[in-house]
């Protein structure tokens, strides 16, 4: 019985830990997570393809590097799987973005608030926990096209040029 409740309690904070860096990544990156959201709106199956051939371009020097006996080898592995996981933490974060205005269109929630994000959060999360479908069909995908959104988002320019306030006099 102690290792259900373990493990039940494993995944509840992982999923509060994954909410928390959704919202961190929306407050820290504002503008990254809306162009990898608009991204995702637009083009969902571009930003897969995108994510998918990335990810598999970048499978071959992970692998290479974790099969090398070396430790720092290894560990230039690691830290290359863990930097393309931060990135793609963008994308998640426009994916949950995205699924929060979806939802504020519907009249589920009220468009820009806290709780909608979390809750859209939560709904992702719930999805990826549907066994099997779940972890080998949403998550792949989900994490594919997050990793293709960021990588573009990343390309684009941070802050988007504000147009300059007119005084009425030109010159």
């Amino acid at each position: 019985m102690a290792d259900i409740l373990a493990i039940v309690w494993i995944l509840v904070l992982v999923g509060a830990a994954q909410a928390g860096l959704v919202i961190t990544y929306c407050l820290l990156f504002p503008a990254r997570v809306e162009a990898a959201s608009a991204r995702l709106e637009q083009h969902p199956w571009r930003s897969l393809l995108t994510g998918g051939g990335a990810a598999l371009v970048l499978a071959l020097p992970v692998v290479v590097l974790l099969s090398l006996p070396a430790g720092v080898a290894k560990f230039f592995g690691w830290a290359l799987v863990v930097g393309a996981l931060a990135v793609s933490g963008i994308g998640a974060s426009g994916l949950v973005r995205l699924l929060a205005r979806r939802m504020a269109s519907q009249g589920m929630a009220e468009t820009g608030s806290l709780g909608t994000l979390v809750r859209s959060c939560l709904a992702l999360e719930l999805a990826i926990l549907l066994p099997v479908v779940g972890w080998f069909l949403v998550l792949p995908l989900v994490t594919a096209a997050g990793f293709g959104a960021s990588l573009h988002a990343l390309r684009r320019p941070a802050f988007a040029p504000s147009a300059a306030p007119s005084t009425g006099s030109q010159g």
